[in-house]
């Protein structure tokens, strides 16, 4: 489930992060509302591997000297970003 978790976590920061000129704003949007809507009917275990995929990122950007402090606030408020608050 970690492959899979961490391939959803690339495709959401792919569309929040892309220039608009990559990916139409209106489209990545609607995408990542559908990406929000789906994984609030995850299963705790599926939420559980996000949470361990998303630490996992973070302490792999803060171990690299050229780690990418965006990308560890990207991780760190995805879960509430995705509407999945509580988890």
């Amino acid at each position: 489930m970690k492959a899979l978790a961490r391939a959803v976590i690339t495709a959401v920061y792919f569309l929040d992060h892309s220039d608009d000129d990559v990916v139409d704003p209106d489209e990545a949007v609607r995408a990542l509302e559908a990406i929000g809507h789906e994984l609030q009917g995850a299963t705790e275990a599926e939420h559980l591997a996000l949470r361990e995929a998303l630490d996992e990122l973070i302490r792999e950007q803060q171990a690299d000297p050229g780690g990418s402090a965006e990308i560890v606030a990207f991780c760190r408020s995805f879960m509430d970003d995705m509407g999945l608050q509580g988890d």
